[in-house]
């Protein structure tokens, strides 16, 4: 696994044996990066973080923080050994929380975050909560999007407002969905 693009692209990053963890690979976050366009300047809160791809990738891009979220120790200790590996520990924080029933520290974070990554354990149906969790702790506000990863042969998930999906993509056996809040609704 490695950054695809930006700055840091083609440094590799570690990630844990075994299938605890399932990265979001190469050809699916390069995909994501080509629908999100530009992300300088960008604020990232990275949830079921993982290894920390998608918000390292995006600091790789331009963005200038990012907040990673995991609950499980093997996780955080690779996202941090990623971050130091690309020197990135001035603009990062890694939280421990179970998402979404216990937030622990993340509702100590200033928001709102421009871009919200979530990439949950498949089949557990904790998408819509945890963006309805991340509106109550206000991390979200008018310009927030987010991008949620779900497998292909899970349903597209209900979401309850304010976000709303405006485009959804199937690469291979991930369907990713691209959300905006409401009043950021594209004219028809």
């Amino acid at each position: 696994m490695r950054i695809v693009g930006g700055k840091y692209r083609g440094r590799r990053l570690a990630s844990p044996r075994g299938l605890a963890i399932r990265p979001t690979s190469d050809r699916v976050r390069e995909a994501v990066f080509d629908v999100l366009g530009k992300v300088e300047g960008a604020s990232v809160l990275d949830l079921f973080a993982g290894t920390g791809a998608l918000g390292l990738e995006a600091l790789s891009r331009g963005a200038v923080r990012a907040v990673f979220v995991d609950g499980g120790p093997p996780s955080l200790a690779v996202i941090r050994r990623n971050i130091q590996g690309l020197l990135l520990e001035q603009y990062t924080r890694v939280i421990q929380a179970h998402l979404p029933g216990r937030p622990g520290r993340l509702g100590d974070e200033s928001g709102p975050f421009d871009l919200i990554f979530l990439d949950p354990p498949y089949g557990k149906n904790l998408i819509a909560p945890t963006l309805d969790l991340v509106v109550r702790l206000g991390l979200a506000g008018p310009d927030s999007q987010a991008v949620a990863e779900l497998s292909a042969k899970e349903e597209t998930p209900g979401f309850h407002s304010p976000w709303i999906g405006v485009k959804e993509k199937v690469y291979g056996q991930t369907r990713i969905i691209f959300l905006v809040l409401e009043d950021r609704r594209p004219n028809p």
